[in-house]
């Protein structure tokens, strides 16, 4: 799952510029690392996330997060944000050789969970993430309050979509109460 974060439509001042030191490149990792700790406080979690997961919790569903982002930010987005308690795994980009859209850190998860790829479900709001389900037949949900818009998710086929917080939950139930196989979108 993932759990859906976002940064104030800012762009990151130097994101595309190159620095050298001593004739090579500075890593972007380390620019990039450095520049989004100084924003974490631009990062904010959507209305009603953080009952969901304390929800899923509650109902002893099992939570893995799956990121692009670097595991030293994550982690202290996580913990700034109070959500690390939810997670049974995380999963970050270096974590594994090929981040998403390949399924490396999802097929992590699944494995760190002890579970099977047809008792998980992906959650996203970009086509990385739904690329990255459907590679190892995972089913997906797209969530539409991200910064991608609707078309764009669509084009992945997601096996769902949800507008809002509730409704992904109601998605979430009818999945497991089917035996993860409900067929709506």
């Amino acid at each position: 799952a993932v759990v859906p974060i976002k940064l104030n439509n800012q762009r990151l001042p130097g994101k595309n510029i190159k620095q050298f030191t001593n004739g090579k490149p500075l890593c972007n990792y380390i620019l990039n690392t450095l520049l989004s700790i100084k924003e974490i406080d631009a990062i904010y979690v959507y209305d009603g996330i953080y009952d969901l997961l304390q929800n899923l919790k509650e109902d002893n569903y099992r939570c893995g997060l799956c990121t692009g982002k670097d595991s030293k930010r994550t982690l202290e987005i996580l913990k700034k944000y109070q959500l690390e308690k939810f997670f049974d795994v995380v999963v970050c980009s270096d974590n594994v050789k090929r981040p998403k859209p390949y399924s490396d850190s999802l097929k992590v998860a699944i494995h760190k969970m002890g579970i099977s790829s047809e008792d998980a479900i992906m959650i996203g709001d970009a086509p990385n993430d739904i690329i990255c389900a459907k590679n190892i037949n995972v089913k997906s949900i797209g969530v539409l309050w991200g910064e991608v818009e609707r078309t764009i998710l669509e084009k992945e086929a997601p096996d769902y979509m949800a507008e809002t917080v509730s409704e992904l939950k109601m998605i979430i139930n009818k999945i497991f109460e089917c035996g993860g196989y409900a067929n709506e979108k």
